[in-house]
């Protein structure tokens, strides 16, 4: 039977305080014929056609955090006030505990309830799907998030990671698996009260990117060691560019990944260690936003990786990055090599 005492439902009134926006409230006539409450009679939603619009008022309805986005701050301040006649109906799930949790429209809510003096008692028309009395709280959570992914799948507002919590939420095997992957990095992704990933690992942006670091020279240990050694800058008090607040960029790990493959493929001899004394002395040097600045698309990290080489080959040429006696090293790091290790320059690849 449902459970709602592990749910992990939080009150759209509550999540939009949480914000802590100050706004000018306006009254609203939110006069709708049918208002449903939690002590509502179950109704048979099996049938075809249309799904029947009820008024709810706000402080009956929830957003789960297991499936749903994170709330987009800027576009609620932007709302200024809330426009009824922009308003279409939310997409509303009532649970076996009559709870009404939103698949569809909880920014809607958010707005109705801060810009309104009705607030928490403004009634929002939604379409509402009855779970039966009999599902479970995972049964509940399964179902909703599928319909989350239906309901999105066309809309470029849903990120990866969206997708990839949804996917979770209703037991998709390859985005646990992906969750997975994020633990043996030691990072997490979204919401940080409800992280994806390692939930006591770093704060890391951009899964794309982060995942295309885990497979670089098909051996996740570079990845690892790319985040390492970014943690490590970024917990030295003395890396005045790094910055401990700001989460790690997944762009640059995956731009590092390909560096210390490329280390691996050069060897144990000098260019493999000038590669080495380059992270160890120089890096710190450089900012993150001075690493990936003007690097985007689908080759990102091989442009940072591409960057990082150009300063390394530099420091060679002046005589800054040396054999490991100190002698002069008298070649760079060739095209070849870098190639070798997988790097591309697109510039190139496309002449």
């Amino acid at each position: 039977m449902y459970d709602s005492t592990r749910d992990n439902l939080i009150p759209i009134n509550e999540m939009a305080n949480s914000l802590g926006l100050k706004v000018r409230k306006h009254d609203f006539d939110d006069f709708i014929q049918e208002t449903l409450t939690p002590d509502c009679v179950i109704k048979d939603y099996s049938h075809g056609g249309y799904l029947e619009v009820y008024g709810i008022k706000v402080k009956y309805l929830y957003s789960d955090r297991d499936y749903q986005r994170l709330i987009n701050e800027n576009m609620i301040k932007k709302a200024g006030r809330f426009d009824g006649k922009l308003c279409r109906p939310l997409f509303v799930f009532r649970r076996p505990d009559g709870k009404f949790t939103v698949g569809d429209g909880q920014h809607t809510a958010c707005i109705g309830y801060l810009y309104t003096k009705q607030a928490e008692e403004l009634v929002l028309p939604c379409q509402v799907i009855f779970h039966p009395e009999d599902r479970t709280l995972e049964d509940c959570i399964t179902v909703e998030a599928k319909y989350f992914e239906d309901l999105n799948r066309n809309r470029t507002a849903v990120g990866t990671l969206d997708l990839l919590k949804t996917r979770i939420a209703y037991g998709d095997k390859d985005a646990i698996e992906t969750e997975n992957l994020l633990i043996s990095m030691g990072v997490r992704m979204g919401d940080p009260s409800r992280p994806l990933g390692d939930v006591n690992g770093y704060d890391v942006t951009g899964l794309t990117r982060i995942l295309e670091a885990a497979k670089v020279g098909k051996d996740i240990r570079f990845a690892k060691q790319a985040i390492s050694i970014y943690g490590n800058l970024v917990g030295d008090d003395n890396c005045v560019k790094w910055s401990e607040t700001q989460p790690m960029l997944g762009s640059l790990i995956c731009g590092l990944a390909r560096i210390l493959y490329l280390r691996d493929t050069l060897g144990q001899g000098d260019k493999g260690y000038v590669v080495d004394t380059y992270i160890n002395k120089y890096l710190s040097k450089k900012s993150p936003d001075d690493l990936t600045s003007g690097k985007a698309g689908n080759s990102q990290s091989h442009l940072i990786a591409l960057s990082i080489i150009e300063k390394i080959n530099d420091k060679i040429e002046d005589g800054d990055l040396t054999k490991r006696d100190g002698s002069v090293l008298k070649h760079k790091i060739s095209e070849g090599e870098v190639k070798n290790a997988g790097i591309i320059n697109p510039i190139k690849e496309t002449v």
